[in-house]
This record gives C-alpha cells, sequence and structure tokens, in this order.
C-alpha cells in the first residue's frame, strides 16, 4: 500500500484502541488505532498495518492539497494505510525494532557529535590567536552590536573572502573549522586588513592635525578643493545639494561644507576638482577635523573626475 518510510511515532497523540475513519471517499472504513512503545499502527479487519508515510495520521487525505484531486494521497492512493504488519504481535516485534534502532542511531550521533566537538575544541585551542581573531570578524558582521562597532571605529572594509573563512571558523559543525591552506589565508587577510585600518586611523590623524578654518565666520573665501560629498536633496521649500569640499594646494587642510541650490551646484560629482567662493556662515568640527560651512556661494570652476573608462584609453 505504499513504499515511503512508515511515519509511526504516535506525534498526533492517540491512544491505543480509538476508532478511526481510514480511506477516502465512499472507500472508508473503520480503523482501531494500535499504539505500542509510542509507535502507531492501524488495526483494520483483523490486519495490523503501517501508517502511510506521507498522508500519516490523515488516513489516505492530505488537507494541504484538498485542491488537487481532493487531496487523495499519491503515496497510499487514499487507502489512508502503508505496509502490511499483520498480527499485534508482529506490530509489537516492529516497535521494538524500531525503538533499538533509534536508540542505535542516536548513540551513533551522539558519539560522532562528541568526536566533532573534541576536534573542534583542540583546533581552536592550537589556534587560539587565529580563532579570536576570526570570532571578532565575525562579530563584526553577524550582530548589530558589532555592525555598530565597526560605524564607531570606521573599520575599513572587509574582503568578502575574510568573512567567509571567519564564518567557517565559527561554525560549530565543523570538525576541523578550517584547513592549514585556509588557515594560512586568513592570516594572511587579517595581517592585511589590521594594516588597512592602522593605515586609515593615521590618516585620520593626519587629517585632523591638518585641519583648519577658510576664515572667520562673514568673511568672503575662495577655495579650491576636490568634492567628497555631493548629495542633493528636497525639502518643503524646493531642492538642493549638500557639498563637501577638501581644499588641495594652497587651500589644504580647509574643509568647506555648502548647502545651497546654486546653479553650478547640481553637476558636481565626487572626485571632481572645483573652486568655489562663498561667504562663511560658521565654523564647526566633525570628528575633530575642523569644518567651515558657507553660504550664498557660487562655482567658479569646474573640472569632472576622469572616468575609469577614459583613464584605461
Amino acid at each position: 500500500m505504499g513504499n515511503v518510510t512508515p511515519m509511526t511515532d504516535n506525534w498526533a497523540g492517540f491512544k491505543d484502541g480509538e476508532t478511526v475513519r481510514v480511506g477516502h471517499g465512499p472507500s472508508k472504513v473503520d480503523a482501531t488505532t494500535l499504539v505500542r512503545l509510542g509507535r502507531i499502527f492501524v488495526l483494520i479487519a483483523g490486519v495490523v498495518y503501517d501508517l502511510c508515510g506521507r498522508c500519516g495520521t490523515e488516513f489516505g487525505t492530505i488537507s494541504g492539497y484538498l485542491h488537487r484531486l481532493g487531496g487523495i494521497c499519491i503515496a497510499c492512493h487514499g487507502a489512508g494505510a502503508g505496509r502490511r504488519i499483520g498480527t499485534v504481535e508482529d506490530a509489537e516485534k516492529v516497535a521494538a525494532r524500531r525503538v533499538a534502532e533509534k536508540a542505535r542511531r542516536d548513540a551513533r550521533r551522539a558519539a560522532a557529535h562528541a568526536q566533532r566537538l573534541a576536534a573542534q575544541t583542540a583546533w581552536r585551542e592550537a589556534n587560539a590567536e587565529l580563532f579570536a581573531a576570526l570570532e571578532r570578524e565575525h562579530h563584526l558582521h553577524t550582530t548589530h552590536d558589532g555592525e555598530a562597532q565597526r560605524r564607531d571605529e570606521k573599520l575599513t572594509r572587509r574582503p568578502w573572502a575574510l568573512i567567509e573563512l571567519a564564518a567557517a571558523a565559527c561554525r560549530d559543525r565543523a570538525e576541523t573549522p578550517l584547513t592549514d591552506d585556509e588557515a594560512t589565508e586568513a592570516r594572511t587577510l587579517l595581517a592585511e586588513v589590521a594594516a588597512a585600518d592602522a593605515a586609515d586611523r593615521a590618516a585620520r590623524a593626519a587629517k585632523v592635525t591638518a585641519s583648519r578654518y577658510a576664515a572667520d565666520p562673514g568673511q568672503r573665501v575662495t577655495v579650491t578643493g576636490t568634492v567628497m560629498v555631493a548629495k542633493p536633496y528636497e525639502t518643503a521649500y524646493g531642492g538642493g545639494v549638500f557639498l563637501v569640499v577638501e581644499g588641495t594646494g594652497d587651500d589644504a587642510g580647509v574643509t568647506l561644507v555648502w548647502s545651497g541650490s546654486a546653479s553650478g551646484m547640481w553637476a558636481l560629482r565626487r572626485g571632481d576638482a572645483t573652486t568655489i567662493t562663498a561667504t562663511v556662515k560658521e565654523l564647526g568640527e566633525r570628528e575633530g577635523v575642523k569644518q567651515t560651512k558657507v553660504t550664498r556661494g557660487r562655482v567658479d570652476s569646474h573640472t569632472p573626475a576622469e572616468e575609469p573608462a577614459a583613464a584605461n584609453r
């Protein structure tokens, strides 16, 4: 009556001796449940059957497929039962055998898990420094706290290979989280990332030290530099562009911040060279870098950044 693996665990909570309707449509017949060692069978006309491995305790129909052939189970063809067992004594033997098989499977799984855990622990202890570094990287990319830490520390972008290796090292199911080659690659990537972070921090510190104001509030200034931010925005009173320009040459160390809607602003893009004349509105700081906020400005010159494709020609 079907060759699908029988579903014999009594998860539905049937009691021994309950009367159930087995089958589909007019072919339904009365059957009696037979529960032995937590396993459930059905007794039909004095013969014991397994449950169907597909429809289980729905006995011939699958409620989720009532729109397809009325929900008839294709495994047992609506019969509502699986393999023929025979007598009640045969069912008790089958139930005992299945309980013993499950106990052996559980024992094998527990032994394999213990062996895997021991090997994993040994690898992590032998590579404690590497594992701690990879665990930190994994934390930075998988938790909200880690993402906040990454933003606060302004860490450089991590290569995808390092993210994958960190995830593999922290995966509990792996017996040896990383092979020797992968561990070597992880150490190389971590060293590169640490060097990039150190260089980035040094560059930020140098930028803070070199930063200065363009002039006092109310004065008119002209600054030549590179556009670092060019972000259009919309308000209830119209649109505008938020610009951040870092001075170059004689204006090195000056950071100009301008929010407005002058005609020349709309064409500026990140990386473009420009010269701006404006009135100093106020002086401020952002993360230690001195910023000169201006207003009533104009774009005196604009040199677009060279396109990558053009640079390669």
